[in-house]
């Protein structure tokens, strides 16, 4: 089997190099983004016309919104990672952060996923964040709100550019052959089709 090992200090510069690389979940990603960069400028010249009318709502509810995202919302965020690995029966998981940097993650001690398994798991902090966004803007319709929503759901878009580059490396060297684990601060990314190439070239 084909295996690549990355260590924890180093998933920072693995991010930097898939973003480089473009396949096509993060080319999603990265198009998505812009749209949002945008929506988040529009949501400040809103909050900065507001205060210049004396209406300091707005920008109360976009402050709260900036101190919750880089507070609790990351908290949120790993622990929907921590609850996908119990829906998927995993019970060797645990928190842990990258040594002088702002990288949080869940993992396991052994237990292995599938490109499928990791998938989900990756995602779900994702789908379910920004859906609990999309719900409360929908159903209150208060333009206000979006002065909270919007820069939550684009700040945990954010915390989720790691999730999309591990899943888009998946996809690239096949997720239904796929697996990936976690040992002495190391992950390891398996491939069983790499290895009937590489049989196949030494041929």
């Amino acid at each position: 089997m084909y295996m690549r090992e990355i260590r924890h200090s180093e998933v920072h510069s693995f991010i930097n190099d898939q973003l480089k690389k473009k396949g096509v979940l993060l080319k999603i990603y990265l198009f998505v983004e812009y749209i949002q960069l945008f929506l988040l400028i529009f949501i400040i010249i809103n909050v900065l016309l507001n205060c210049y009318h004396q209406k300091y709502l707005p920008l109360f509810l976009f402050g709260v919104s900036i101190f919750f995202s880089f507070s609790i919302l990351i908290f949120i965020h790993e622990v929907i990672h921590y609850l996908g690995y119990l829906i998927l029966g995993r019970r060797d998981v645990y928190f842990g952060k990258v040594e002088k940097q702002m990288i949080f993650y869940v993992t396991t001690r052994a237990s292995k996923l599938n490109g499928y398994e990791y998938l989900f798991i990756s995602m779900l902090p994702f789908i379910l964040i920004s859906l609990v966004c999309i719900f409360f803007a929908i159903k209150y319709h208060n333009i206000e709100l979006y002065f909270f929503t919007i820069p939550v759901l684009v700040c945990n878009y954010s915390f989720s550019k790691g999730d999309f580059a591990f899943s888009d490396y998946l996809i690239q060297i096949g997720i239904s052959t796929s697996r990936l684990w976690n040992s002495d601060n190391t992950i390891f990314i398996g491939n069983s089709t790499s290895e009937l190439k590489t049989e196949k070239a030494t041929k």
